[in-house]
């Protein structure tokens, strides 16, 4: 694919100016980047991206700043354009050892201050996981595993927990999006969030934060596997194909 072909099932879609364009070119980027429609490996530019869009450059060079700073994308060797950096298993073990460490944390402190309302969400979202586990919707299912584990953080109440956890939300949605496919891996994913949830609404700290070390460490396992059996897509920069002529349906 290349940013000059329309893309049909992608975000990338003429955009109106609006005070936070910024983030909003940079989620349709992460949109196409975890979908797979701005493959690993793939070169393009400020200009292609703008043009296809339909924004100025400035929204642009902006998002690419925030999406480099968080390793999601690169600069070619030439620095002649972007490509979509690759997921390699050093860097999976590193983000999953400190997430880890982090849900085990944030669990035991939610488990410590269960509120009404943190209840009520919490068995909201157990609920909506596991039906879009047995209907098989993998974006749903990336999207609500990542607003459970959101819960967990909101939950603990610490400020500093909350916004270090956002520093590698990005690259956690990127793996999950890439890698939460199978539907035995969803299912299995959203009966240990139900434990999850159970221990920590239930008061046990301790038994909160084993099992919530233990999901992401399994996970984590799950994805190096995947990794291992070759499921990367292609890491070289590509150079973009000319634009083909567009035929009508």
């Amino acid at each position: 694919m290349t940013l000059a072909t329309p893309i049909p099932t992608s975000g990338l879609n003429s955009l109106s100016v609006a005070p936070d364009l910024v983030e909003r070119v940079r989620n349709v980027m992460m949109d196409a980047i975890c979908s797979g429609e701005l493959a690993e490996g793939e070169r393009f530019t400020q200009e292609q991206l703008a043009q296809q869009l339909g924004v100025s450059r400035q929204p642009v060079l902006q998002a690419l700043l925030l999406l480099r700073e968080q390793g999601i994308v690169k600069d070619t060797p030439n620095r002649r354009g972007v490509f979509v950096a690759p997921l390699d298993e050093a860097f999976v073990r590193e983000l999953y050892t400190v997430r880890a460490q982090l849900e085990a944390l944030a669990a035991e402190l939610a488990a410590a201050q269960v509120t009404p309302a943190l209840r009520q969400s919490g068995l909201d979202l157990i609920r909506q996981g596991r039906n879009a586990a047995q209907q098989h919707n993998m974006p749903l299912l990336v999207q609500l595993d990542l607003q459970f584990h959101q819960w967990i953080h909101q939950g603990a109440n610490n400020r500093v927990l909350l916004e270090t956890s956002r520093q590698h939300a990005l690259q956690v949605r990127r793996v999950m999006a890439r890698f939460l496919r199978p539907a035995a891996a969803g299912r299995q994913s959203w009966a240990e969030h139900h434990s999850m949830a159970e221990a920590i609404l239930d008061g046990d700290r301790h038994h909160a934060s084993t099992l919530a070390r233990h999901h992401v460490e399994h996970a984590a396992s799950f994805v190096i596997q995947q990794l291992a059996q070759g499921a990367s897509r292609p890491t070289t920069p590509t150079q973009p194909q000319p634009t083909p002529r567009r035929q009508s349906s």
